[in-house]
């Protein structure tokens, strides 16, 4: 500490009171009071009492001399050396609740800690030691309570500060909706939810407990909704431990359909036109999950209440298990009459089926008996039966380059880039299937390519560790992306062609300002070796995955890790992520493909791989298929809600090592390490496995098309055939078939 000397003059003064029998006659007027007032913090700070040393903390706040809050301040301080634990309790107050500036001053310089876990945890994140606070108050508990608690509104807005300072932006969602909790606030909770961490789902629900606990109506419905759109099963838990059920009778008996509460939902709902109204405006997830409990709890009686729009939805989440069980069911029964009604509405490759049993039983309606477009539809639906319908190749384009190693589709679907061991890249025009450039990359080994949105750019990961920025269709390079020091694997872009976001060996998940950089943010787990990363729906999350054995979960553009997936075995070495929903498939040398909610963090499907090993892996546009490629050269497609393979296609000798769909979903890509590309047609697959009372003149116009197109194998030809057939008697009956009509098939209850 510095030694301070008083000036001669006021030295000779004070010499002058200190001797003198009257002090007071030695001070000027204007010195008189300010040496009263210091001589008083002096006694304090000698007595030390509770009663004086709030005494001192008074003054350090109503003081009108600052020279004396300063003073009083530094007596507290003395205190608190000392052991005083008031004065320390008193010296945190000031700085937290009046921001005085002398008092963090004094509680900074002295390493002062408060034995208070609330206070401490306050001070250090009003002071920006963000470290320190996370350490204190790893759940945010402490900061919670005291926001939540009776403090003045110049403070709430200070924390509300820091929090976002801190990069704690979903904090403050949450304590602000948890402080004043309104029905707006609540529905902005449960749509935000699914971007939360696990920490702050935590918090969320413990706050919505305690406020629930207390009778608040609006935080019983606000665990209602997060259980019944964000599948959140501990909220369902909390809300039915508190006794709240939601007060809107549809929200009622969702909820207690989907906990599985059938003697409540049933005494809520007993005609079950509840149920079928929220259904109709339903999400399709939440639409499978209610279909999916009807058939389990055997309560399908709502389903007679949907409209016909909705009856089409239905159809078109119908599995081949479904099917097969309503075939069977009408024809034991005998009931041909629903049989042909179905065959109507149904998608062709289960219609065919239908009709095809009603032929070899001799049924033939009333309405049709003498119609020759029956008789040309039984006809057409023998022929297609004879072959299961399958994916065409339409074409084979033959690279010299044997050690080809990765494909990138542009968005748009016009063209394709392949890149592998040397330094050509390949760009493909597809709608003329010729190279339309070759580029020449600046080091070998590529890994990974990501094409701009608007064709501008590619991006190349290379040899080099460094991420090469190639103009198109020049070829020049115009920025070299540097940082990475280990195996680039995966690269994917923003859709607004803004962000680039690199995956590397070297541990890092990296996102960077494209197209000339620089490095934005920098994402790691532990030692995680990334091996693929994907872009969520709306591009608000990041979904990453590699060594770790578990699928990780960012926010964007925080990079803030929402959850993790677990559920595997090995290293996740494939990542497919949907463009329209919150699904994603994964394969780990476990040998096995996972589907996933990546917002609930729920495994919807497990697709066992037995010994066959997956080196490509992307979900079909539609969602209703995951399409897979082997080591063996092998395509499969799996159905996405019964796991179960629907077809396989062999046409590469050797590993494949890249897969894609055109956006439109009508042609498939498949590259092999034998520098082999192939492109299937899959517009008769996808359109005979479409409800036909769907976009039916749509369909018409495409099956024209694909005709148009040729090519077109014998058994395509005959499955677009019978398609185009029974759009046509579709139109004919139209009146008759939007009648309605219960179809009764044991556990199923289909009305059309």
């Amino acid at each position: 500490m510095v030694n301070r000397c008083l000036p001669p003059e006021q030295i000779t003064l004070l010499s002058g009171v200190l001797l003198s029998a009257n002090p007071l006659e030695k001070l000027p007027a204007d010195q008189q009071v300010l040496y009263i007032l210091k001589g008083a913090i002096f006694t304090l700070e000698q007595d030390g009492s509770p009663e004086t040393v709030d005494l001192l903390f008074d003054a350090s706040l109503s003081c009108p001399y600052e020279e004396i809050q300063r003073l009083a301040i530094r007596a507290l301080e003395k205190l608190a050396q000392n052991g005083n634990l008031l004065a320390l309790q008193n010296l945190f107050h000031l700085a937290i609740y009046s921001e005085k500036s002398a008092a963090l001053q004094v509680i900074t310089a002295n390493n002062f800690h408060s034995s208070d876990a609330t206070t401490q945890a306050v001070y250090d994140l009003l002071g920006g030691n963000t470290k320190e606070y996370q350490e204190h108050d790893p759940e945010y508990l402490f900061l919670t309570h005291f926001y939540l608690g009776e403090i003045q509104k110049e403070l709430s807005l200070r924390i509300c500060l820091a929090t976002q300072i801190a990069g704690m932006n979903n904090w403050v969602l949450i304590a602000s909706s948890i402080k004043n909790l309104t029905t707006e606030a609540s529905d902005h909770l449960v749509d935000q939810y699914s971007h939360f961490t696990e920490k702050e789902k935590r918090l969320l629900l413990l706050f919505l407990d305690e406020k629930a606990v207390e009778r608040s109506e609006i935080a019983g419905d606000t665990l209602c909704k997060l259980f019944v759109y964000q599948d959140e099963a501990t909220a369902a838990h909390l809300a039915a431990k508190n006794g709240f059920l939601p007060h809107d009778l549809q929200q009622r008996a969702l909820f207690l359909f989907l906990s599985e509460r059938w003697d409540d939902y049933q005494r809520v709902d007993f005609n079950q036109t509840l149920l079928s109204a929220a259904y109709e405006t339903a999400a399709p997830t939440l639409r499978k999950k209610l279909l999916y409990l009807s058939r389990y709890s055997g309560l399908t009686g709502w389903t007679k209440q949907l409209s016909n729009r909705s009856h089409l939805r239905w159809l078109g989440e119908m599995n081949d298990a479904d099917w097969e069980t309503i075939i069977l069911g009408l024809k034991s029964s005998g009931q041909f009459e629903d049989m042909w009604k179905l065959a109507q509405v149904a998608t062709p490759v289960w219609s065919a089926f239908l009709i095809n049993t009603l032929f070899e039983n001799k049924w033939e309606s009333s309405e049709v008996r003498d119609s020759p477009e029956w008789k040309g539809l039984t006809a057409d639906a023998a022929l297609a039966l004879q072959n299961t319908p399958k994916v065409q190749l339409s074409e084979v384009i033959q690279f010299p380059s044997s050690s080809i190693n990765t494909l990138a589709l542009s968005p748009d679907g016009s063209l394709a880039a392949l890149g592998g061991a040397e330094t050509s890249i390949q760009i493909i025009n597809l709608s003329t299937r010729k190279v339309s450039l070759n580029i020449k990359s600046p080091s070998a080994q590529i890994r990974a390519m990501v094409f701009h949105p608007e064709n501008q750019f590619i991006a190349i990961a290379a040899g080099d560790n460094n991420i090469h920025i190639i103009e198109v269709p020049s070829g020049k390079k115009i920025k070299s992306l540097e940082g990475h020091t280990g195996h680039i694997r995966a690269l994917d872009m923003s859709p607004d062609g803004r962000l680039l976001y690199s995956a590397s060996f070297d541990g890092t998940i990296r996102l960077w300002r494209f197209p000339q950089g620089p490095e934005l943010k920098r994402l790691s787990v532990n030692n995680t070796e990334w091996f693929s990363l994907g872009l969520g729906c709306g591009a608000e999350t990041l979904l990453t995955a590699g060594t770790s054995q578990k699928i990780q979960v960012w926010k964007l553009p925080e990079g803030v890790l929402l959850r993790e997936l677990e559920g595997h075995n090995g290293t996740v070495t494939l990542l497919a992520v949907a463009n329209s929903s919150n699904y994603a498939a994964s394969y780990s040398r476990d040998q096995d493909i996972y589907v996933w909610n990546y917002a609930s963090g729920k495994i919807l499907r497990k697709i066992a791989g037995g010994n066959e090993v997956t080196t490509a892996l992307v979900i079909h546009p539609d969602e209703q298929f995951i399409i897979s490629g082997n080591y063996k050269g092998e395509i499969n497609f799996w159905n996405i809600s019964t796991g179960s393979r629907i077809s396989q296609l062999v046409a590469h000798d050797k590993p494949i090592i890249g897969l894609a769909v055109t956006p439109d979903g009508r042609q498939l890509l498949s590259c092999s390490s034998d520098g082999s590309l192939c492109l299937w047609n899959l517009s008769t697959f996808i359109l005979i496995r479409l409800p036909i009372g769907t976009g039916k003149g749509e369909n018409l116009k495409l099956i024209d098309e694909t005709f148009r197109q040729g090519g077109l194998s014998e058994q395509e030809k005959r499955w677009l055939n019978f398609t185009r057939s029974l759009i046509h008697l579709h139109h004919r009956f139209d009146v008759l078939i939007d009648e309605a009509h219960p179809i009764h098939v044991g556990e199923f209850d289909i009305e059309l």
